[in-house]
């Protein structure tokens, strides 16, 4: 429910700034959605199977507290493309989570290899020992391995961070989105 609730405020924010929807529709469906999500948390809501899904339950929920505004909240998307929202919302989560750990994995490896400047340690190749070093060199690999890895998570980032509302269905939409 939650990342239902994150991409249907970001999507009227959207559809706010292609004017769609006017300043205060956005202000009603964001306060709508929020009180739905007080509701969930809290045990309150009243879920139907009729509904079929997450997002039908909202949206239903949101048309019955705020009124025929509600349903321009759909505009320009299908529950396929909130299936997908839904989604890379949560998966933004958790990269930007891995994305920390790494920061702090880098951190540590940057502190010690630091203190490793002076500090000698053997080298082993095929398991068998080749050559002296020093451990901040050691550990300067395993750092450059992590940069590359951080690299990565923030290029996943940028894909993920393309919304794909407004794909529909099969059809796509005639209005103009913008999926940033």
């Amino acid at each position: 429910y939650q990342y239902d609730i994150d991409g249907s405020i970001a999507h009227a924010k959207m559809l706010t700034k292609i004017r769609v929807l006017t300043e205060d529709e956005l202000t009603q469906i964001v306060n709508g959605l929020e009180i739905i999500r007080t509701e969930i948390e809290s045990g309150e809501f009243k879920w139907s199977v009729e509904l079929e899904d997450v997002h039908m339950n909202i949206e239903s929920a949101l048309t019955n507290k705020i009124g025929e505004v509600g349903k321009k909240l759909h505009t320009g998307r299908s529950r396929n493309d909130m299936e997908h929202t839904m989604f890379r919302i949560q998966l933004r989560s958790r990269l930007i989570g891995l994305l920390k750990q790494y920061n702090s994995l880098l951190g540590e490896l940057i502190n010690r290899a630091e203190r490793g400047i002076d500090e000698i340690v053997l080298l082993y190749t095929h398991g068998q020992p080749a050559q002296p070093s020093t451990l901040a060199h050691y550990l300067s690999a395993a750092i450059e391995f992590v940069l590359s890895d951080i690299e990565r998570i923030h290029s996943a980032l940028k894909s993920v961070d393309m919304s794909p509302m407004g794909a529909a269905a099969i059809t796509t939409s005639g209005f103009p989105l913008n999926r940033e």
